[in-house]
């Protein structure tokens, strides 16, 4: 298959989207697919000089708002034919609608990853943006939605809540999923590189990692910490993401007020070995967000074995409650506090065996190799219809790497993988046996 993801940007900034773009495109190519991204940044923004990204076409500068780029509907009149399927991914925003258009005109099939942004939440706040949304879903995005061969959502949840952004409206439904690498085999446990740093060495901390932004909850995991200090003195809360003027002018005023400056570390953005360090080390990880569509983040702690205490605003919150992986509350001060003081209650056996139910909620639904085997099957049943019903050619059948194959046949429980290649290899020296699941 020739595959091209779109995307307004890659810029790390923009959060979950991105980077589950990026881990798609680096499993893509273990799989042996073709794949290419378009987007509207900079040719020479630094982001994209990311290892996992394949071909990018970079189109930008942007100088309009929501990304208004007249280079990129030159560059999908020149090339989309060159793809037997798009991967669009966001909304509100012009790449969803260029893709759109063209994919229309010239008959080529497109799956919608909505990442989260049909959630109520966004319909907060300003009335005048609102009706503007309001008045763009009539005209233009509800038409993307309707004619998407399949419209992914992260979770069941993520599913249900967008209903009651702009209902009734009909879509094919599909959960896909985001899925995290987790932590690197390689990573060495010894590594004390982010307590060494830090000045962390026996000290038991919890730990809050992305974005310093309102949306996140911070002001009620900080005022909660507040409390739980006064019964243990000794634990510490690490802040680690990038900063912004929420950061300074609201949190740091905060932790003077409730005088937690000697419990509080705020370490700005970390990345690689001192991230992994960081969730390898902590006692949980915390994450209070008034929304998260996902939260990566959940995901790679719940790979280092670690408990996780969130919101249940956060959309995977019931498989953290199914596999007892960590602890949930309602989004409020009263609840998070009494979920944090639940936590330090804890007895070690208990915390001890929701350390090894977070990694069996890792293992069971959140590997990556799971999600892209489960994205990449459904865009060979989507391009296999097309065929049949002539309205597209495949550009190219590849063969599977043996080793990956063995992963495919293992996932869906088909046996003696070896003993078929051979027998249709002896009949056929090119031949290349691909799996098409139908489920």
């Amino acid at each position: 298959m020739k595959i091209l993801h779109v995307i307004s940007s890659l810029n790390p900034i923009n959060g979950g989207p991105v980077e589950s773009v990026k881990n798609f495109c680096k499993y893509y190519k273990l799989f042996n697919e073709d794949v290419e991204i378009v987007c509207s940044d900079e040719p020479h923004d630094k982001w994209l000089k990311d290892p996992r990204l394949p071909k990018v076409h970079a189109l930008g500068p942007v100088k309009f708002k929501y990304s208004l780029n007249f280079k990129l509907l030159k560059w999908f009149k020149n090339n989309i034919k060159k793809y037997d399927v798009l991967v669009i991914n966001g909304i509100w925003q012009f790449h969803s609608f260029a893709s759109w258009r063209y994919c229309k005109k010239n008959k080529i099939p497109y799956v919608l990853f909505l990442h989260g942004m049909l959630d109520p939440y966004f319909n907060k706040g300003n009335i005048l943006k609102k009706l503007k949304k309001i008045l763009y879903w009539f005209l233009i995005e509800s038409k993307i939605l309707r004619d998407a061969y399949r419209v992914l959502f992260t979770s069941k949840l993520e599913r249900k809540l967008a209903y009651k952004s702009f209902s009734p409206y009909k879509i094919n439904e599909y959960d896909l999923g985001y899925g995290v690498e987790g932590i690197p085999k390689s990573y060495n446990f010894k590594n004390n590189l982010f307590i060494k740093k830090y000045n962390l060495k026996n000290r038991k901390y919890l730990l809050y990692l992305g974005r310093l932004d309102k949306k996140k909850g911070l002001d009620l995991l900080i005022k909660s910490f507040a409390i739980i200090n006064k019964i243990d003195k000794n634990l510490i809360l690490v802040l680690a993401g990038s900063r912004n003027d929420y950061l300074t002018k609201n949190l740091i005023n905060l932790i003077n007020d409730y005088s937690l400056k000697k419990n509080i570390v705020i370490t700005g953005p970390i990345y690689g070995n001192l991230k992994w360090g960081a969730l390898a080390n902590c006692d949980v990880l915390c994450l209070t967000s008034h929304q998260e569509n996902f939260g990566l983040v959940i995901a790679e702690a719940l790979s280092c074995s670690k408990p996780v205490l969130i919101t249940n605003k956060i959309n995977i919150y019931d498989k953290i409650n199914h596999y007892k992986a960590g602890l949930v509350c309602e989004d409020n001060f009263d609840a998070v506090t009494k979920m944090m003081k639940k936590y330090i209650r804890l007895n070690p056996k208990n915390y001890n065996t929701m350390c090894k139910q977070a990694k069996i909620c890792f293992n069971e639904n959140y590997k990556i190799e799971k999600t892209v085997y489960k994205l990449l099957n459904l865009l060979r049943k989507i391009i296999s219809r097309f065929e049949k019903e002539g309205k597209v050619i495949l550009n190219s059948e590849r063969p599977l790497p043996q080793d990956l194959l063995k992963y495919q046949l293992n996932y869906k429980g088909i046996p003696n993988h070896n003993s078929i290649l051979k027998h249709n290899k002896a009949h056929n020296p090119n031949y290349h046996f691909r799996v098409h699941c139908l489920d």
